[in-house]
């Protein structure tokens, strides 16, 4: 039973294991806001993390206007991270994700492009099993 003076909150858990699977994911963190410092690429595990505040969409019916939760998005087997039209230099500089997209290789291979507004992409060069 919930304390009546506790606001209580569901998570959203999603594991995107196909390209159907990341358009959902992509959908739950369209408009999400970042930093560039929030892009953390760490080669020795081969794993990419961004934490970004994401408007909670799927509350959207039930909470007048909606709001912003703190959320994360990890992928990994991550052999290589290109930054094109992003200023590196700055690490507060603000991003805004439109989409998460997949450019199929050979599978499972293939790149994750991150789409930020104003142009900046981010891709993540997946390799194969």
């Amino acid at each position: 039973m919930a304390d009546a003076g506790r606001k209580t909150s569901q998570s959203l858990r999603l594991l995107a294991g196909d390209e159907e699977d990341l358009k959902v994911l992509s959908a739950a963190v369209q408009d999400a806001v970042c930093t560039i410092g929030d892009l953390v690429y760490e080669a020795a595990s081969r794993r990419l993390t961004v934490a970004l505040n994401r408007f909670r969409w799927e509350a959207s019916a039930r909470a007048r206007g909606g709001e912003r939760v703190r959320a994360a998005v990890q992928f990994g087997g991550v052999l290589s991270v290109q930054a094109r039209g992003l200023r590196r230099d700055t690490k507060e500089g603000l991003l805004v994700l439109l989409s998460v997209e997949f450019e199929p290789a050979e599978a499972p291979a293939g790149i994750v492009m991150l789409n930020f507004a104003g142009g900046g992409r981010s891709e993540e060069r997946r390799g194969g099993k």
